[in-house]
């Protein structure tokens, strides 16, 4: 087996593995989301995160990436990736969708989800995805996800619903007198905003802020996965919101009609098994 690359990115991080009949290499880089990088950027980020003496041996290479649906934004991160494996026969991306439902679902039906700094759905039979709730982003939408959540947590500090207890632990979290100038001035605001869901977890103990997170959820379920519900009620969740929030996210699918059957932080464990299993085919 020649040497094969797989690569779970998302807008913040990039998770890389590089393996091959008995080695594997692992690497962490910034998020390679073409949508808010440009090509330069992009190649910056995999020519930084994979040693050179490494990546000349890779002959295969699966990418699964945030935003990486439309063709343009395909045809970006490949040229990246050929400019960092020169030497590789196979460049294949795809979007994050499809490597969160086969690390998932693997050949089984249900509905995954993603929620990390963005998020997003589909329904899986197993082998491809049948049906997708356009997801629109983080100016637009992205229910459910860290920025979401983030942009809920400043509303209720801005309009005063905040309690005093969390308004004051906020105000030590962040500097809230620059926060808004911050986040419109920044290239790239739904890393800004993903930064304030940290307060999420330092607040495990405060209804408020659990309320927060649980009305994020609802706005997700209700408008994404209610229109897979005669497809099955099983649900698959990858990503960090999904992970650390599972017991207020399985509440919200229960009072929806549906279960959710596995959490999982960050899919490239299981995507290197299936394409491990894939080369031995």
């Amino acid at each position: 087996m020649g040497k094969i690359a797989v690569v779970d990115s998302g807008s913040t991080k990039s998770d890389w593995v590089v393996f091959g009949d008995n080695t594997e290499e692992r690497y962490v880089s910034e998020g390679m989301n073409p949508r808010v990088r440009t090509l330069i950027e992009l190649q910056d980020i995999g020519k930084k995160a994979i040693p050179s003496e490494i990546a000349e041996n890779v002959s295969e290479i699966y990418f699964y990436g945030t935003a990486c649906s439309a063709k343009e934004n395909i045809k970006k991160v490949e040229s990246a990736l050929e400019s960092v494996f020169r030497s590789a026969g196979k460049v294949v991306v795809d979007h994050d969708l499809m490597g969160a439902a086969r690390a998932t679902c693997g050949s089984e039906r249900g509905i995954t989800v993603i929620l990390g700094t963005g998020s997003n759905s589909c329904s899986f039979d197993g082998n491809q995805i049948v049906d997708n709730v356009k997801s629109l982003g983080y100016y637009m939408g992205d229910e459910g996800s860290a920025t979401h959540i983030a942009k809920l947590l400043v509303q209720g500090y801005f309009y005063r619903e905040m309690p005093r207890a969390e308004k004051a632990a906020f105000e030590k979290f962040t500097d809230t007198q620059s926060l808004i100038e911050r986040v419109y001035a920044s290239s790239k605001p739904n890393f800004e905003l993903a930064r304030l869901a940290g307060f999420v977890a330092q607040q495990d103990g405060s209804e408020y802020v659990q309320s927060i997170v649980k009305s994020s959820f609802e706005e997700f379920v209700s408008r994404q996965l209610v229109h897979y519900k005669n497809f099955s009620s099983s649900v698959k969740s990858i990503g960090s919101v999904a992970f650390y929030n599972r017991k207020i996210l399985s509440e919200v699918l229960n009072e929806y009609g549906f279960e959710l059957d596995k959490a999982v932080q960050k899919p490239i464990d299981e995507l290197v098994k299936y394409h491990r299993n894939e080369a031995n085919q």
